[in-house]
């Protein structure tokens, strides 16, 4: 699958997509149940610090924490239930915990 790269529109088609690649399963039946309730989103990669000097910070290839961390949060909490903190407190954790084992097998090599 093309993955998308910074700066790219993100059709709620390609969510779905995206999605189902993911294994996203909650994510696919709730856009699948309304898809016209979803707008299209520019994908910023790691929101808040640019995704190379993540990176650079945590030793990983920037590339991987783009599409393997910040894409799968970005889907997470763009595509969960608004007001079930839950969901997007379970994205936060989910982009830590991906961050946190792939920071420790790239230290531990």
């Amino acid at each position: 699958m093309k993955l998308p790269v910074i700066g790219d529109t993100i059709t709620t088609k390609e969510a779905l997509e995206l999605c189902r690649h993911f294994g996203l399963d909650y994510l696919v039946e709730r856009i699948e149940s309304d898809p016209k309730g979803y707008k299209d989103w520019n994908f910023d990669g790691c929101s808040g610090l640019p995704d190379e000097l993540m990176g650079l910070f945590t030793g990983c290839n920037w590339e991987d924490i783009t599409h393997k961390c910040c894409l799968p949060h970005d889907l997470c909490y763009g595509y969960g239930e608004i007001f079930v903190n839950i969901q997007n407190l379970l994205a936060i954790h989910n982009f830590f915990d991906i961050m946190c084992i792939k920071m420790l097998k790239e230290v531990s090599k």
